[in-house]
């Protein structure tokens, strides 16, 4: 979670590693998918440390949570993402626009890479979503449902449904979802944001 500026600079590193380790910042003009996805991701973490931050001038605060949560709205609206600030750790890669949405009481770990068509959410019986671990890959078209748990290095298979928690590493496919391989998260060592960038 996001407490300080420290916590927001290293945040922002792990996921400019995760989506564009050769570039340093997104274009002004936002002329390419990724450079809009990064920019709503910098505003996901900007509105994340105006949350939570203790700031002495109440005011400000107040005036710069709702600047930044309007500017994660509007690129939510753009690029359909609805995801709860707060929720997904450092080294976040969400790899296209696209129907993407986190429920509020998800917890997802460092370095998880999201493809469009991902639903965690609750499942209409209990109150609560997934807590998910870290290196954690979700494919096109994953859903997962329920207060449950899903342990680190999973891949999540496209079009797959998760109703029941996964305890050890490895590929998950089908409906309702099955281990089908003891392959982790294949997603390049060198784009694994949280790992690499150095909090301070």
């Amino acid at each position: 979670m996001i407490k300080n500026k420290k916590d927001l600079q290293y945040y922002l590193e792990a996921d400019r590693i995760a989506i564009a380790p050769n570039k340093s910042k997104p274009g002004i003009l936002a002329t390419t998918e990724k450079d809009l996805i990064w920019k709503y991701q910098i505003a996901l973490r900007k509105t994340e440390y105006w949350i939570n931050t203790k700031d002495a001038n109440s005011i400000k605060k107040r005036i710069c949570q709702k600047i930044w949560k309007y500017r994660l709205f509007r690129l939510e609206i753009c690029l359909g993402f609805h995801i709860t600030p707060n929720t997904i750790g450092p080294g976040l890669s969400i790899a296209h626009a696209g129907n993407v949405i986190i429920n509020g009481t998800a917890r997802i770990g460092k370095n998880c890479r999201i493809h469009p068509g991902v639903v965690v959410g609750m499942n209409g019986r209990e109150s609560g979503a997934a807590s998910i671990g870290d290196n954690v890959y979700l494919a096109n078209g994953a859903k997962i449902f329920g207060k449950i748990t899903i342990v680190d290095d999973v891949v999540i298979g496209a079009s797959s449904i998760v109703t029941k928690d996964i305890l050890s590493s490895g590929t998950y496919a089908g409906i309702p979802s099955k281990k089908i391989s003891d392959n982790k998260n294949s997603f390049p060592m060198n784009r694994r944001g949280a790992d690499i960038a150095k909090p301070n």
